[in-house]
């Protein structure tokens, strides 16, 4: 208990914080994981050139229902098809600089404030069993 109150870590609080280090390090690396997995630059064009394709011949399926909406249809359809499509290609890398990327600072500040105060008051935390 006197190791406790003056700020060190006994044996069941080390356990815990190295645990807990573990689990941090495992979702560190499943992230970098997703981040540096890039869907391959052929699918992602063979994926917009099909859209288009598809886009200007769906209008032979439509002609004979909507007759001079048919375009403007065709349209609206296709553009909707290839926002989805940029919106994938866009999440595909979600993490980095860039105004619409997640940032690792506010994490890594959680993580850097979570530590400091497992380390200044480590008799709050050592009895916290996640597993």
């Amino acid at each position: 208990y006197q190791r406790r109150v003056h700020g060190k870590l006994g044996s069941p609080e080390r356990k815990m914080l190295l645990f807990h280090v573990d689990k941090m390090q495992e979702a560190w690396n499943n992230t970098t994981k997703v981040t540096f997995t890039p869907v391959p630059f052929n699918y992602t064009h063979l994926s917009e050139v099909l859209i288009v394709i598809w886009t200007a011949t769906i209008s032979v399926a439509f002609v004979d229902e909507l007759g001079w909406l048919c375009p403007g249809a065709c349209w609206i359809l296709g553009v909707s098809l290839l926002g989805i499509n940029a919106a994938a290609n866009e999440v595909e890398f979600p993490f980095g600089l860039r105004a619409n990327n997640l940032s690792f600072v506010h994490f890594e500040n959680d993580i850097k404030e979570d530590c400091q105060r497992i380390f200044e008051r480590p008799h709050e935390f050592w009895w916290r069993d996640d597993r």
